[in-house]
């Protein structure tokens, strides 16, 4: 049992996580699932990506991709299946955190090819536009 150094219950759950990650890489790997899920728990509580970097001894870049994926369920569950990659899995995630913050329904597949495309040229290209949702124009 390690001593309880945390200053407020942030701080502590934020401990606690990035102890769990390390203990589990050390015992058993974590699934890519399960490393998502616990940077995206990190990030959500208020913490930089540098500080989690640090704690789960990550690379920023990976710490921010994970972050992302660990948001989205479907991009998760398909990085964890090694269906996609990393990059993919982020790119995924970002397109359906911002297809269903818009109020749109992520699970028609007519429009996710679509969306696909748009996300992945705003991340390749660097330009973070609004979905306008289906059949609307995004610029």
């Amino acid at each position: 049992m390690r001593p309880d150094r945390a200053a407020d219950d942030k701080t502590r759950e934020f401990e606690r996580i990035s102890h769990q990650v390390v203990a589990n890489d050390q015992r058993e790997d974590l699934t890519a699932g399960d490393r998502a899920a616990a940077v995206a728990d990190m990030l959500e509580l208020g913490f930089s990506v540098t500080k989690v970097a640090k704690a789960v001894s990550m690379p920023r870049e990976q710490v921010k991709a994970n972050g992302v994926i660990g948001k989205s369920e479907k991009a998760r569950a398909a990085f964890e299946a090694g269906q996609l990659d990393m990059e993919k899995a982020a790119i995924l995630a970002e397109f359906f955190l911002m297809w269903t913050t818009h109020g749109e329904s992520a699970q028609r597949s007519d429009q996710l090819v679509v969306g696909w495309g748009h996300a992945r040229a705003d991340r390749e290209d660097g330009r973070d536009r609004v979905l306008g949702g289906p059949g609307r124009s995004r610029w």
